[in-house]
């Protein structure tokens, strides 16, 4: 019965060019009837035969309801018989789906249930077969994500932990020149300013991945809070000598001030700490097609094409030799920030002449 259901898929699966799937509301009656029927036909025949061959006499009441008792009898062994020898087509797909649920709870999300090679291919197991194995590779990758946060958070909070340590057992040194002393009160205020900028930044990128919508929307003068932040940055970077060119056009928007405030900071900062002295940063905004659109273009070092599609993930950094410079997270934040709003982050680069952002709400 298996054999036939599964060349009559194949054959429809050939005419129609694809992989095809029987319903389990239609595959099990239809199993079931067409065994009980054949069952019954047997049984039937068997029943008639050894009437005619044993039975010597008129029919009567008794012998007709002793045949029908031999053919429900016989009906109901044989059927049995049949769907208990088709069983597997019932249970394997599941009992395959019960062992790779039980190694998930043990923690292996690398498991995969295999396409049924002999067995029917029912739609619904089908569907559960294809669903698991998706929520198995999210779940593997998840667990990946999680220990490469871990392994980075470590990593990032040892190395100024590690510096503050080592320059305190400098300072309570006593011969130690006041000049001295002065540079690595400094270079501890430094990585201690770094930690704590990393904790927030932490923190900030928990509160947003727990964030499903903006709560808070008020009118915001998106010009007017980008040239604001352009004022701070240069305050903040009086040393890298950096010209800024502004070109902003009357924008508003109905969104959390303070989120918008994080995108504009963040990718100001990028693009001043990938830049050189003289470089020019140039921060465009018009409306098209009704829509606020914020550039931000350097002139720094760029990103390489096979680095591009990581500028997102957390605590990665692009060139090594500006690791003092951030923690990674920036990036990550903005993307959250702008996913949130509802808008589209997009970059290009070019290596060696530098990276424009476009923010699309």
């Amino acid at each position: 019965m298996r054999d036939l259901v599964k060349s009559a898929e194949n054959l429809l699966g050939r005419a129609l060019g694809r992989e095809v799937s029987v319903p389990m509301r239609f595959y099990y009656p239809t199993v079931s009837t067409l065994v009980l029927c054949t069952a019954c036909c047997i049984s039937g025949g068997f029943t008639a035969g050894a009437i005619k061959l044993f039975h010597k006499g008129p029919v009567t009441e008794k012998t007709i309801l002793g045949a029908v008792g031999s053919v429900c009898t016989a009906t109901m062994l044989l059927g049995g018989a049949i769907l208990s020898a088709h069983g597997d087509s019932f249970a394997a797909p599941i009992e395959k789906v019960a062992d790779a649920a039980e190694k998930v709870s043990d923690g292996d999300y690398s498991v995969q249930i295999p396409e049924p090679a002999e067995n029917i291919r029912i739609e619904e197991l089908e569907d559960l077969r294809n669903s698991f194995n998706t929520m198995a590779e999210q779940l593997d990758g998840m667990e990946f994500m999680r220990k490469d946060f871990m392994s980075n958070v470590s990593h990032e909070f040892k190395t100024p932990i590690a510096a503050i340590s080592g320059f305190c057992e400098l300072l309570s040194e006593d011969d130690l020149p006041p000049e001295e002393q002065k540079r690595y009160l400094g270079i501890v205020k430094e990585e201690s300013e770094r930690l704590s900028h990393l904790c927030d930044n932490i923190l900030r990128m928990s509160r947003l991945d727990n964030t499903a919508i903006v709560a808070r929307k008020e009118p915001v003068k998106v010009d007017e809070q980008i040239r604001k932040t352009v004022i701070l940055l240069g305050e903040k970077y009086p040393d890298r000598a950096i010209d800024f060119s502004v070109d902003l056009e009357p924008m508003s928007l109905i969104s959390d001030p303070d989120l918008l405030e994080q995108i504009w900071i963040n990718l100001l900062d990028n693009a001043v700490k990938y830049s050189s002295p003289g470089n020019v940063i140039l921060v465009s905004g018009k409306t098209e097609d009704a829509h606020p659109v914020v550039r931000v273009s350097d002139e720094g070092i760029g990103i390489s094409a096979e680095k591009l599609p990581h500028i997102y993930d957390r605590f990665y950094q692009c060139d090594g030799s500006h690791n003092n410079a951030g923690n990674g997270l920036g990036l990550s934040i903005v993307k959250r920030i702008v996913e949130l709003i509802g808008g589209e982050l997009t970059c290009t680069s070019t290596e060696g002449k530098g990276t424009t952002f476009t923010v699309r709400f």
